[in-house]
């Protein structure tokens, strides 16, 4: 297959193909023929993590942006940017290690041991006898042996990591003892951040760069569960002399969360679609983005002008969602047997986002939705986290940036208006 080919031959193979929900990873197969540079992604990140190196210190990041904005291919991409040489990346995935929606700040503190354990097993790094003694002690306090056996089996290559892969894998669980580690990380916080600081200084010593641990699932959480697990107990999860990033939810950024962490923060951008506020108007940048993003799976050819134009309004933006409509789309005309995607197949599209938003709103929800419309800068924000959170609303971070209510929800609006004769 030439590397300009689209990979579908088909609608109903692009259907399938055009995944919204997969991540790019950098330096694949994969990544080369389908990842499309963003434009207007933020490179504060990196110039922070170059700041701290050369000041000889830790930072810490918090990394946001819409669910489906494309936030972890984004960071897989930043991770490897020559510029973060100087750091180790270790990458801890919360959802799949956690109970995201029961997870607690001494969750996090727990991930990043067993993160910097698991990376200094893999490298085979150096780890002295003493600290390898109080992990285990760690373990051991807490875990029977046959419990430990239990958690960890499977994992006999690994050495280290194994009283941090126990204990995580109880906390996940659910088991009995959960609040039992909680409890205990809790009450010996110093000495547990002194097994991870000496771990990541056994890293940096053998590999000579600085661990960077990015914590990312956080922004699968609400606004009000995140600022518990970190407003509420940030100057813990800071204690490891570590730099961190941390994935989290846009709403959290209209909580006071942003005065804790001031501009320690970067938006990943919805892709720019509309020029101006309510103005249905494509960018020219924008839709010609989402075109190349689509040529990667399947033909443009195989689409009307009408029905990409509608298909890329209706993203607004939103990288996973212009993936995800397209393909929804394309699988609407291949049950039809039609040979190109049109605006009939397209308003099918819009019809199930519109159902999705009618089963899902509530009345009160509708008082916040007309401010948000009349008034793209609110004076307030009452009302707009759990919107943003659902993509009701939507944050478009153009220039100083302002809010939207999301093109379907305008739609349903204006068709309840109509009905009701408003």
């Amino acid at each position: 297959m030439a590397a300009n080919e689209p990979l579908a031959h088909s609608l109903e193979e692009a259907s399938i193909l055009l995944d919204g929900h997969h991540s790019l990873v950098p330096h694949t197969p994969e990544y080369e023929r389908l990842y499309v540079e963003r434009p207007q992604v933020e490179s504060d990140l990196i110039r922070e993590a170059i700041r701290a190196e050369r000041g000889g210190h830790p930072f810490y990041w918090c990394f946001t942006g819409h669910t489906g904005s494309g936030k972890s291919t984004e960071l897989n991409r930043i991770m490897v940017d020559r510029r973060l040489g100087a750091y180790l990346p270790v990458r801890v995935d919360l959802e799949a290690e956690f109970d995201i929606h029961n997870v607690a700040f001494t969750d996090l503190l727990l991930a990043m041991g067993r993160a910097c354990a698991e990376k200094a097993d893999e490298l085979r790094c150096p780890v002295p006898e003493a600290l390898r003694k109080a992990i285990a002690r760690w373990g051991a306090e807490i875990l029977t042996e046959e419990e430990l056996q239990t958690r960890t089996e499977g994992h006999a290559g690994l050495k280290v990591s194994l009283p941090f892969l126990a204990l995580g894998e109880e906390v996940r669980s659910g088991g009995g003892k959960r609040e039992t580690i909680r409890r205990k990380i809790s009450n010996d916080v110093l000495e547990f951040t002194r097994l991870i600081d000496e771990l990541a200084a056994a890293l940096e010593t053998y590999t000579h760069q600085r661990v960077l641990c990015v914590l990312d699932g956080l922004d699968h959480l609400d606004a009000e569960p995140a600022f518990k697990v970190l407003n509420d107990h940030f100057l813990t999860v800071k204690l490891p002399q570590i730099s961190k990033v941390f994935v989290v939810p846009l709403a959290l950024l209209n909580t006071d969360f942003l005065n804790t962490i001031e501009r320690r923060y970067s938006t990943v951008p919805n892709v720019k679609v509309f020029q101006t506020p309510g103005v249905e108007e494509l960018d020219d940048a924008g839709f010609r983005f989402y075109q190349e993003v689509i040529s990667r799976y399947v033909s443009i050819e195989l689409f009307s002008e009408e029905a990409l134009r509608s298909l890329c309004r209706l993203s607004a933006g939103i990288l996973r969602d212009m993936i995800r409509n397209t393909g929804d789309a394309c699988g609407y005309a291949a049950d039809a047997g039609s040979p190109r995607v049109t605006t009939d197949h397209v308003e099918s599209v819009w019809n199930q986002m519109m159902r999705f938003y009618r089963n899902q709103l509530r009345v009160k929800d509708y008082e916040a939705l007309e401010k948000v419309a009349s008034q793209p800068l609110p004076r307030g924000i009452d009302g707009v986290p759990p919107l943003l959170n659902s993509k009701a609303v939507v944050f478009y971070p153009n220039g100083e940036g302002w809010y939207g209510v999301h093109p379907a929800v305008q739609r349903l609006m204006a068709a309840s208006a109509a009905l009701s004769g408003s």
